[in-house]
């Protein structure tokens, strides 16, 4: 049986949906790319059927990156568990988009709220000359993930300072850049901001990835105006705060700016979507 009879007999035994991301576990686990699974199909046929337990829970909307554990982000490979979100590919495209406005800058000094994984903090110190980076979360469970993910990639962990575990510890980050007198060239954060209730979210979302990190109160602003609203002040001048958005929250989000003296734009996503609300300082 030749690689492709192989992928045509599982679309019969109705796992059409997960053949792509059963093809990237196989590569996973077995450490191989594509082309070597194709050609060297007869020979792993023994190892790939002790994997095949992995389609039923493919097909019942386990998210791939649980099942392997890792997940590739701008160019970084990130341990990943059901106490994080998975980074999404508009995440990635957030990063790239600062990545542009400071890879000439030196000496840079950021904060993401809400690290989760670390995929924005992590992937920024690495291609970006970075003083310092100040990463909050707020969820024990995720901290072993994110130090995890630090010593995988960073050599330097000076470079990164840690405010964790503590339902207030973007109010200590606060108080560490009053009390040094610190100021930000920019802050990030893809924070919790999908409305509660909200019935478009998908089921695999709603069972296997962190509540928390997902839903945010006042038809989900509240982390995004509260956020915006204490750091504003810690900005450089020329530098900006920008936040992952939901597609329908432009409007509400232009008439705080409005109502709080602030120059907003949005930037939209690899999809068009209007995505990134920027306050420029």
């Amino acid at each position: 049986m030749s690689y492709s009879q192989y992928l045509r007999s599982l679309k019969n035994k109705h796992f059409l949906s997960v053949c792509e991301d059963f093809e990237r576990l196989l590569c996973s686990h077995l450490k191989i790319n594509k082309a070597f699974l194709i050609t060297n199909f007869e020979k792993l046929k023994p190892q790939i059927s002790k994997l095949e337990f992995h389609l039923e829970s493919l097909s019942s909307g386990v998210p791939l990156a649980h099942i392997i554990g890792e997940v590739e982000f701008y160019g970084l490979s990130l341990n990943i568990n059901k106490n994080c979100l998975i980074p999404r590919p508009e995440t990635e495209f957030l990063v790239e988009l600062i990545c542009k406005d400071f890879k000439k800058q030196k000496s840079l000094v950021f904060a993401d709220l809400g690290s989760g994984s670390g995929c924005i903090g992590i992937s920024l110190v690495k291609n970006l000359h970075v003083q310092k980076a100040f990463f909050t979360e707020v969820e024990m469970a995720t901290l072993n993930i994110l130090k995890e993910n630090i010593k995988l990639n960073l050599v330097d962990k000076t470079q990164v300072e840690l405010f964790l575990n503590s339902s207030d510890c973007e109010e200590k980050l606060i108080i560490e850049l009053q009390n040094k007198n610190i100021t930000l060239d920019f802050l990030v954060s893809n924070p919790p901001y999908i409305e509660i209730g909200d019935k478009a979210v998908s089921a695999s979302v709603l069972q296997y990835e962190p509540h928390r990190a997902l839903f945010s109160s006042h038809k989900g602003l509240s982390h995004l105006q509260t956020w915006s609203k204490k750091y504003k002040a810690f900005i450089k001048k020329g530098g900006y705060m920008i936040f992952e958005t939901g597609h329908q929250q432009e409007s509400p989000l232009r008439l705080y700016s409005e109502q709080m003296g602030w120059s907003c734009e949005f930037i939209k996503d690899q999809y068009g979507v209007n995505r990134f609300w920027k306050i420029n300082v």
